[in-house]
């Protein structure tokens, strides 16, 4: 069975379990929660509650909003004052929750989400003694022991020069250790050490640094300062090959092949802090939790204002929780001189196209390329935007723009080729179709999507039965569980004749994707020519439910009218 496809990828998943949210209340301090218990009062148990549903509803700047008029009435309410140093973070108002988090210690004076912000506050102002008094005040805490070091670490350093030895912070089987090690790796080349950093950075990438941006960049970045620019070539091509192309990846790879300029190191501590804050962000961002990524990117960016990776992060989190409105402003803070620009703005438009604002999302896309007209990321996001739509020709014809802007054909281009051959096919011109779907299967080395696409085109049509057969098999071989793979080989033999094979491979489709009209449409054509006629027409009603597209619906009310008829001989070409 033939379908769109998506290519899936993603930063290998890590076990975090410390960063646990901030919401943590003791009962003997929840004065607010007795208000909203007996009603009425002041005001304060309707900001509450507003400010409850607001973060409920992932909206943090509005939660930050109520939480400040109801501290407006009561604002030495522990409850509120803790809930809004999070609530101001998660929203971008770091000064406001250092307010909210000084006000909060004279009644709860270990509080770890108001001693951590206060503590990045006195470190990004340069006064590190105060820093580390808030570090060492923090009450025990999963977050505290993970951060704690890092904090440390910079605040010695920039308060008497210490550096610290070749040993990570915590032991070498530590989920955080490609931070610990990017830590120190990044403090030592700053001090002046590069053996050392490089030997950090050794360790960092024994221990799976690899799997993150964070780590890559750094390491990368130092190797091309030390003059390794072939290794960090295969830092960044390991990188590469593994993950979603990203464009500070690809940045830095055309960095290292034109022989441009290292990048520079971090400028001081209050960086590298930063970088520990936007390297936990991003581990939590890779496990779905959404909202401690932004409260970190967010201290991040505080730190470290240029860093526009914590914008983007924060921003994507947004788009991730659907909280769109907030999400596009901050992919707005991207500016157009960022190398994130153009991926903020792609984002952004799909963000706008999944919400239900199409065409509000097309003149993204317009003014995007209008600024850059060979951007490929970009044409090929635009012509899945039409695609995605059925607006096959309008995206064909984004797509062949995508083509002239490739040079040098390579293979990871293959999803283009796949993408315009649908098109091509979907309006019925399966000549072009076809030379576009070899051409992906070719580049893609057989790539399963593309076998099952091309050899399910081939039997529909009646033609190179035998090797379209041949390439369904060798797609269900590669993705054994892929039920629409496995109904094309149905489909197959039933186009061959062979219909107790068909019945066979179509009901396991059917299992494995119980509500697909087309599979369900197939099995009971495989059960009329079986003379199965009654279940026949009971696959087709069920087949009615599950919302079919337009052509496949009147099809099924007229096999339900009148049946199928007669099996025609087989027929076709056979290679």
């Amino acid at each position: 069975m033939r379908r769109g496809f998506a290519v899936l990828t993603g930063l290998v998943a890590v076990l975090i379990v410390a960063a646990a949210g901030f919401a943590v209340f003791r009962p003997a301090y929840i004065g607010v929660v007795d208000i909203v218990r007996r009603g009425g009062d002041d005001g304060v148990a309707g900001a509450y509650l507003s400010a409850q549903y607001a973060a409920g509803r992932h909206d943090m700047a509005g939660a930050s909003g109520h939480y400040d008029r109801a501290l407006a009435v009561r604002p030495h309410d522990p409850h509120l004052l803790r809930a809004a140093v999070r609530a101001h973070v998660i929203a971008g108002e770091v000064a406001l929750a250092e307010a909210s988090g000084a006000m909060l210690l004279p009644f709860l004076p270990e509080a770890h989400d108001a001693r951590l912000v206060l503590a990045v506050g006195a470190f990004a102002a340069g006064r590190f003694e105060e820093a580390r008094a808030h570090l060492d005040a923090m009450e025990d805490h999963p977050i505290t022991r993970v951060l704690r070091p890092y904090m440390a670490l910079w605040s010695d350093f920039s308060d008497n020069g210490d550096v610290p030895t070749d040993r990570a912070m915590r032991p070498s089987d530590s989920v955080f250790a490609p931070i610990d090690y990017l830590q120190t790796g990044l403090l030592n080349e700053l001090a002046g050490a590069p053996a050392k950093a490089r030997k950090s950075y050794e360790q960092g990438l024994r221990m799976g640094g690899l799997r993150y941006l964070f780590f890559t960049r750094a390491y990368g970045g130092f190797l091309e300062r030390q003059g390794a620019g072939a290794e960090a070539r295969r830092i960044y091509q390991l990188y590469d090959a593994t993950h979603a192309p990203h464009p500070l990846i690809r940045l830095a790879l055309k960095r290292v092949e034109s022989g441009a300029p290292a990048p520079p190191p971090i400028a001081d501590a209050r960086q590298g802090m930063a970088a520990g804050f936007y390297a936990l962000a991003e581990m939590l961002h890779a496990e779905s939790r959404f909202a401690s990524a932004i409260f970190y990117a967010n201290l991040a960016h505080h730190l470290d204002g240029a860093m526009d990776a914590a914008v983007f992060l924060t921003a994507d989190a947004l788009a991730e929780l659907e909280s769109r409105r907030e999400a596009a402003r901050r992919f707005d803070d991207i500016k157009a001189a960022s190398p994130l620009y153009a991926a903020a703005q792609i984002r952004r438009a799909v963000m706008l196209d999944r919400q239900g604002a199409t065409e509000t999302a097309i003149a993204v896309f317009n003014a995007l390329l209008d600024d850059r007209p060979a951007h490929y990321e970009a044409l090929v996001a635009f012509g899945d935007l039409f695609r995605r739509h059925d607006r096959f020709a309008e995206a064909e014809a984004v797509y062949d723009r995508a083509v002239a802007a490739i040079g040098v054909e390579r293979p990871d281009v293959w999803p283009l080729y796949f993408a315009r051959g649908i098109s091509r096919e979907r309006q019925g011109n399966w000549r072009q179709a076809e030379g576009d779907l070899q051409k992906a299967r070719r580049l893609s080395d057989d790539a399963p999507h593309v076998l099952n696409y091309l050899g399910y085109g081939w039997i529909d049509q009646g033609i190179h039965l035998n090797e379209g057969l041949r390439i369904i098999k060798l797609a269900v071989r590669k993705a054994p569980e892929n039920g629409y793979f496995i109904d094309s080989l149905g489909w197959a033999y039933y186009r061959l004749g062979d219909y107790a094979r068909a019945l066979h491979h179509i009901e396991r489709a059917a299992e494995r994707t119980p509500t697909d009209p087309v599979i369900t449409d197939h099995l009971g054509d495989v059960l009329w020519r079986l003379g199965r006629e009654v279940e026949a027409r009971y696959q087709w009603r069920k087949a009615q439910g599950f919302a079919p597209e337009a052509a496949l619906r009147e099809s099924l009310e007229t096999k339900l009218l009148t049946g199928l008829p007669p099996a025609l001989p087989r027929g076709g070409t056979s290679i």
